[in-house]
């Protein structure tokens, strides 16, 4: 499938996502003498809460999981297997912080 060019930034335009079939979540934008409805406010402070809480997680293992380092194993399965070890230390440390803020009581 070849891509077609829309404007001047060369990025794809709503045409090219449907044809792709894919679902579109570029944030509308308002000009000087055409406002945002409030649909479409509604609309794009959907997007970004979604785009949030993922960026956060890589946010994270950015940070504090040394996510900055590259990953140097020689084999893809020695790569994916860093990368799944990283996610699950997140997930230990995301159910750590929900279990304290949260107060609940756990029981093994």
């Amino acid at each position: 499938m070849k891509l077609r060019v829309t404007n001047k930034c060369r990025r794809p335009g709503k045409e090219v996502i449907d044809s792709a079939g894919m679902e579109n979540h570029i944030h509308e934008k308002g000009y000087r003498h055409k406002k945002l409805t409030d649909e479409q406010r509604v609309q794009n402070r959907i997007k970004s809460q979604i785009r949030a809480r993922v960026e956060h997680v890589f946010g994270f293992q950015w940070m504090n999981l040394d996510g900055a380092s590259l990953l140097r194993f020689i084999g893809f399965d020695r790569c994916a297997m860093a990368i799944a070890l990283r996610n699950i230390i997140y997930n230990f440390f995301r159910a750590i912080y929900l279990i304290k803020t949260q107060k609940l009581a756990i029981t093994l």
